[in-house]
């Protein structure tokens, strides 16, 4: 009995996070972190929260009721979210959260502008008619990133791409030197062997001629 009663819902979340994927992106989406997943009565009560990472600014805490019994999406009902700051002093902040703020239908989205890091209290308010749940945690809120950092990697990704293409550059260069190095030292070479055999040239000729100057004086006599 337990696992029939969990297939549905968990079918139910599954639906719910998928289809939250296939909206068309917003500034603040629907979905995103699943941070508590509770029954409360006839009631299971999920809460997402976005963006990721969890910083301080405008965010937005989303919500989706299932009947317990069937896993279907409740539409009959009012949902309140309540933030309390435990870190330091300051009020409570509620909105109600509802499908007119929310991207995906099958969620009841909340968007809070919260000033300041630290951890908050979260108390999330299900009512219908012969019924009412609540479902309490804690919630940890990062320091945003400065605009400048988020940048930089931007700015500077080009850099690696560049360096490794001036140090390829910079080896064919060197290698194109040695190159040129080496066929000008033969061509300096073969340069020098020219006038080498150009002796021995002359040398072989004048050896011969000598000989035939000989041979004809031999014949004179």
């Amino acid at each position: 009995m337990i696992c029939r009663s969990v297939r549905p819902i968990a079918v139910g979340l599954g639906l719910a996070v998928v289809s939250s994927a296939f909206w068309p992106v917003m500034a603040w989406g629907d979905g995103g972190t699943l941070r508590d997943w509770q029954r409360r009565g006839s009631l299971e009560i999920a809460v997402f929260t976005d963006p990721t990472p969890f910083v301080a600014g405008l965010v937005d805490i989303s919500v989706l009721v299932l009947d317990a019994a069937t896993g279907e999406p409740v539409s009959a009902a009012d949902v309140m979210v309540e933030l309390t700051p435990k870190d330091q002093s300051g009020p409570t902040t509620h909105h109600p959260a509802t499908t007119d703020a929310a991207t995906n239908k099958l969620l009841r989205a909340a968007l809070f502008e919260l000033p300041v890091p630290g951890r908050y209290a979260v108390n999330v308010i299900v009512a219908r008619p012969g019924d009412r749940a609540q479902l309490q945690f804690d919630l940890d809120v990062a320091r945003p990133s400065t605009p400048r950092a988020g940048v930089w990697p931007w700015i500077l990704w080009p850099v690696p791409i560049i360096a490794v293409y001036g140090v390829h550059r910079l080896l064919v260069g060197r290698r194109a030197h040695k190159e040129g190095e080496k066929e000008e030292d033969l061509t300096t070479e073969h340069t020098e062997r020219k006038p080498e055999k150009q002796r021995e040239g002359n040398f072989t000729a004048e050896v011969a001629e000598n000989a035939e100057r000989k041979t004809g004086k031999r014949e004179e006599f």
